[in-house]
């Protein structure tokens, strides 16, 4: 394993098919998918027996010391039981689409 940094994520070199999965050395379960057109950071973590991922964002947009706080703040809170990861991650999609509340009346 290595540490995962932006002078390694800049570089790593897209893969011709399938994807690469690189693991950080440092922040257990923080891990840079790379395919043939993406880099993206991921969380994983092990809840309940049963592996969760959370997407953190892809690269460049999230910058490998974005990807390392935001991984740090989702290990501390998943450690308190406070902000686990979804069993479904599409559930949060369909549910942050519907306006509510303030901005359900502005979009009424």
């Amino acid at each position: 394993m290595l540490k995962l940094t932006e002078t390694f994520a800049c570089k790593a070199p897209h893969p011709a098919t399938g994807t690469r999965k690189y693991w950080d050395s440092e922040i257990k379960g923080l891990g840079l998918f790379i395919g043939k057109k993406a880099k993206t950071w991921y969380f994983q973590r092990d809840v309940g027996g049963q592996t969760r991922r959370a997407l953190i964002g892809r690269y460049p947009v999230i910058s490998a010391v974005a990807a390392r706080q935001a991984a740090q703040s989702l290990a501390l809170d998943m450690s308190r039981g406070v902000g686990k990861i979804p069993p479904n991650p599409d559930h949060m999609v369909r549910a942050s689409a519907t306006p509510t509340g303030v901005n359900a009346a502005r979009a009424a």
